[in-house]
């Protein structure tokens, strides 16, 4: 399986277009589930991590929406009864069966997949900062109320504590957090991004629509065919399809179904709507990404607590990828914060799935020197966006990159949010 790699987004150093597996988009496996992620640049001298702030996204799960599945599952059925199929078509009928069958229950909860993805970053967080993950250590965890993103918990804190039988975990999931944890979208916000959808999404997603030649690949009548609602079904089975790297097993059929050029065409509307959703534009005013700078503030906050203390400790939150993506953007990793004003600027500068495949997660990792008393002022930190690190900001302290002062990164990130508000 071809799997996404690095998350660079340069103008100047434009991004492969997607394989299919890339383009299902937010569905996109791990890609450091059974690879490893490139080597960390190891802790300067006379310095260790002492602290690390986390916020992940839930792993891989079922479809969540009925419809994504019941729409598929009766046209297919209808033509199955018909005998309008063709054998490749029948092999889609009886996936999209089986998987609106035991979806029903399913719907949104954590696959196996999803389970061992956050056991093997759980592993790699361990084996990367021993000095954090030690005895005594205190990790607090929080989730999202839903379930996948409990499970998601659950797992990893398994596997830390398998890995560190030492460390003293607390953990819930309560409507109390969410206002941090899954902030709801304003007013003003929801108008913005309605009125660009309007105006940008909805115009470019006219010229990226299904042409209909997979429909001859599923039906043996092509006047049958031409009675198919061809957009609905090819939405449905490009999410449906590409869904499948999700579940041990299951048959991987999206290049038998779809062209190169379906396939992309699909990935291209996808990627323009998880713009919207966090990305930063004057298309929405600029005002997206701050949307979830409740997050940010919670992690600032948190940081403070950790860094004044003499402890070693590490606080995750398991979360959503909306949440993720907007976060990357916010605080500026690489090049993300670079206003793109134009959907056909898109391709090669914005790839949603290189940062929110399934369990997508930001590290932040705190470093201190060794044997002296705590001082904000001593702080330095790196931040890993799915296991690689990534360029902030603020200047590099002189340790160099990936290491940045904590009290500029800091301020900067405060600057920035109450200049906003």
């Amino acid at each position: 399986m071809a799997l996404a790699t690095g998350l660079t987004l340069s103008s100047s150093n434009l991004l492969p277009a997607p394989n299919a597996y890339e383009a299902a988009d937010q569905y996109l496996q791990y890609p450091y589930r059974t690879a490893n992620p490139p080597a960390l640049t190891p802790s300067p001298a006379g310095y260790e991590p002492f602290h690390m702030e986390h916020y992940g996204r839930h792993g891989a799960r079922w479809i969540v929406l009925d419809f994504e599945y019941t729409q598929p599952a009766q046209i297919m059925q209808e033509a199955h009864d018909k005998g309008k199929l063709t054998p490749l078509g029948e092999e889609v009928y009886q996936l999209v069966a089986d998987q609106n069958t035991r979806g029903a229950l399913r719907k949104g909860d954590l696959t196996e997949i999803g389970a061992e993805e956050h056991r093997v970053i759980a592993r790699r967080m361990a084996s990367n900062f021993p000095e954090i993950f030690e005895p005594g250590t205190r990790v607090e965890a929080r989730s999202s109320v839903k379930l996948r993103c409990i499970m998601s918990m659950l797992n990893e804190l398994t596997e830390l504590k398998a890995a560190q039988p030492g460390l003293a975990i607390n953990f819930d999931a309560s409507e109390a957090d969410m206002h941090y944890m899954v902030p709801e979208w304003s007013d003003s916000a929801v108008k913005v991004k309605q009125q660009a959808y309007e105006k940008y999404l909805i115009p470019y997603h006219s010229k990226h629509l299904a042409d209909g030649k997979f429909l001859k690949k599923l039906f043996n009548d092509q006047e049958y065919a031409s009675t198919i609602p061809l957009q609905l079904l090819s939405d449905r089975l490009i999410v449906m399809l590409g869904a499948m790297q999700s579940h041990p097993g299951a048959p991987w059929l999206t290049e038998k179904v779809f062209s190169p050029e379906e396939i992309h065409n699909a990935w291209l509307k996808n990627n323009a709507i998880w713009f919207f959703e966090a990305g930063n534009s004057p298309m929405t005013n600029g005002i997206i990404p701050y949307e979830k700078s409740a997050t940010l503030r919670n992690i600032i906050a948190s940081a403070d607590t950790a860094v004044s203390s003499p402890s070693k400790s590490a606080n995750l939150r398991f979360g959503h990828d909306g949440i993720v993506i907007a976060l990357a953007t916010l605080m500026e990793f690489d090049n993300l914060w670079e206003p793109i004003d134009s959907l056909e600027q898109l391709e090669g500068r914005w790839h949603d799935y290189k940062l929110i495949p399934t369990a997508c997660n930001i590290q932040m990792v705190f470093y201190r020197p060794v044997g002296k008393k705590p001082s904000a002022s001593d702080v330095i930190v790196k931040v890993l966006m799915n296991e690689q690190e990534v360029r902030l900001p603020v200047a590099p302290a002189k340790q160099g990159h990936p290491y940045y002062n904590w009290t500029d990164l800091r301020q900067y990130y405060l600057n920035k949010l109450d200049s906003f508000s």
